[in-house]
């Protein structure tokens, strides 16, 4: 994943007046699923020749109204946590932040202090 601070993350935010003020972690975590789960849909949108390494600058208007609706947001708020997320949305890998790979780190750091997952 990129090397996104959450300085850098909130900086990007607050140029979105009211946002870092209702934007809650879940939601942000949320958005994150969400917007990562719809990649290939974004990429759809690309031109021939765009550079698909690179989350684009704004989201086709579909993605857009969907996460504005399952997050609650504004398109405002919406743009506003795409650009200041996109870049770690890129690059998200939904398997390595799974239960599973979850299940593995607790495996593999835990054990010597008996912790478990307990969900």
């Amino acid at each position: 994943m990129e090397n996104v601070t959450l300085q850098h993350i909130h900086k990007t935010l607050s140029s979105f007046p009211g946002l870092p003020e209702l934007l809650k972690m879940e939601d942000a975590m949320r958005f994150v699923r969400l917007a990562s789960s719809l990649r290939r849909t974004i990429l759809h949108a690309y031109k021939p020749g765009d550079n698909i390494d690179k989350p684009p600058d704004c989201l086709p208007n579909s993605v857009q109204d969907f996460l504005g609706s399952a997050v609650g947001l504004t398109p405002e708020y919406v743009h506003g946590c795409w650009v200041s997320l996109k870049d770690t949305i890129w690059a998200y890998d939904s398997a390595a932040h799974s239960n599973a790979a979850d299940a593995r780190l607790f495996y593999s750091h835990g054990r010597q202090d008996h912790l478990r997952k307990g969900y």
